[in-house]
C-alpha cells in the first residue's frame, strides 16, 4: 500500500470575533472619561483607535492619575480587562 500526505489549507478560517476597547480611568475614583468629563459607566467613556490617541487625550485635557484600560472581548469566550498606569512626566527643566 502507499500512502500519501496531503496537507489541507483551510483559505478563510474561522476565528472567534474580537474587538479591543481602550478607555482612559481615573485611578482614584474609577470613574472613565468622556469628553472632558467623568462617567462611571464604561460603556458611555470615550473609546480610542490607539494608545497614542490616548496620550493625546491625557496632555489635551491635563488629565493626571490614569490608567489605560484595555478591554478585550472575544465571541463566544467572554472578555479580558488590563489596566496600564500612564505617569505624567515632570516637566524637563529650562535650558540657561
Amino acid at each position: 500500500m502507499n500512502y500519501s500526505l496531503a496537507a489541507y489549507h483551510d483559505p478563510a478560517p474561522t476565528r472567534p470575533a474580537s474587538s479591543v476597547k481602550r478607555l482612559i480611568r481615573s485611578v482614584r475614583s474609577s470613574e472613565y472619561f468622556r469628553g472632558g468629563q467623568w462617567t462611571f459607566d464604561p460603556k458611555d467613556a470615550d473609546q480610542f483607535p490607539d494608545a497614542g490617541k490616548v496620550v493625546e487625550a491625557c496632555i489635551r485635557y491635563h488629565l493626571t492619575d490614569v490608567e489605560l484600560v484595555l478591554q478585550l472581548t472575544t465571541q463566544p469566550s467572554g472578555s479580558f480587562e488590563m489596566h496600564l498606569p500612564l505617569r505624567d512626566q515632570p516637566a524637563a527643566p529650562a535650558a540657561a
